[in-house]
């Protein structure tokens, strides 16, 4: 991000008045850059989980393409508002961005799971963009503030997509889609916790605290269920498929995710004969 600032225009960055940030505020902004980065990059490997099960799997990558799109658009756009305002970086403010980017991952995340699109599921691959442009959009506007720590902000945000994405995949794989989505909600919850320290709105953290408390006891229920249904008019078709029985006895009696695929087992009210796909 920051390289385009350098070639695209260098008054962005050197009209910028310089506050001298504090150390503490230093410090958060660091852990928001790892965080956020480590946030994005999980999200990023979790839809190509779900893009493979509601869509066709050899199209999931395109999130990849998508993600990478995204984050130049949040760079572009950070661009364009800080010579809007005169250079004043302060005019754009991180907090509100991260409320957007919290309900729009709510959002796509309900839209995904009753797969709204399941008539034309490619439709999902556009809205993927979102959560990456205003990401891109937060990251840009820290880069630009710190642009003196730029070495060490690359650092963290290298280092956030190393271990969110082994912590993502060990959560997948051991304890479901579910847990997997509640647990990036509740990483962005703790990003906006402290983006509210800084800008000291205790409104915002006493809402951030409850929420993430809420997600922490949902997240210890037995959540098969919701794995089951996950995608329901999708699944609704499977079920059609298998159904050979005139009873209605066919159902999916086991699902699980892991990092490679989406596997249900089908049940015919025969306990001899199942099938697994």
């Amino acid at each position: 991000m920051l390289q385009i600032y350098r070639k695209g225009d260098m008054n962005i960055l050197t009209d910028i008045k310089d506050k001298n940030l504090k150390d503490t505020e230093t410090k958060i902004l660091l852990f928001i850059v790892f965080t956020l980065s480590g946030f994005l990059f999980s999200l990023e490997f979790i839809l190509t989980r779900i893009f493979s099960y509601l869509a066709w799997y050899h199209y999931a990558f395109i999130i990849i393409s998508t993600a990478i799109l995204g984050l130049g658009l949040g760079g572009i756009w950070v661009q364009r508002q800080i010579a809007e305002n005169k250079n004043d970086i302060d005019a754009i403010s991180v907090t509100d961005l991260l409320w957007v980017l919290l309900l729009s991952y709510i959002a796509i995340s309900l839209i995904l799971y009753i797969n709204l699109f399941n008539f034309f599921p490619i439709l999902y691959m556009f809205i993927g963009v979102i959560p990456f442009t205003i990401g891109g959009a937060i990251i840009s506007i820290i880069f630009t503030k710190m642009v003196r720590y730029v070495n060490i902000l690359y650092f963290a945000d290298l280092l956030g997509t190393g271990i969110f994405s082994l912590a993502s995949f060990f959560i997948l794989n051991n304890y479901g889609m579910m847990v997997s989505l509640l647990f990036l909600f509740a990483v962005l919850l703790i990003i906006l916790g402290f983006a509210s320290f800084i800008s000291k709105k205790v409104s915002v953290s006493l809402i951030v605290i409850v929420l993430l408390l809420i997600s922490i006891v949902v997240s210890t229920r037995d959540l098969s269920g919701l794995e089951k249904n996950f995608g329901y008019p999708l699944t609704s078709r499977k079920l059609k498929v298998y159904d050979i029985s005139d009873d209605g006895k066919t159902k999916i009696e086991y699902t699980k995710w892991d990092s490679f695929s989406r596997t249900d087992v089908i049940d015919y009210g025969n306990e001899k004969e199942k099938t697994i796909l």
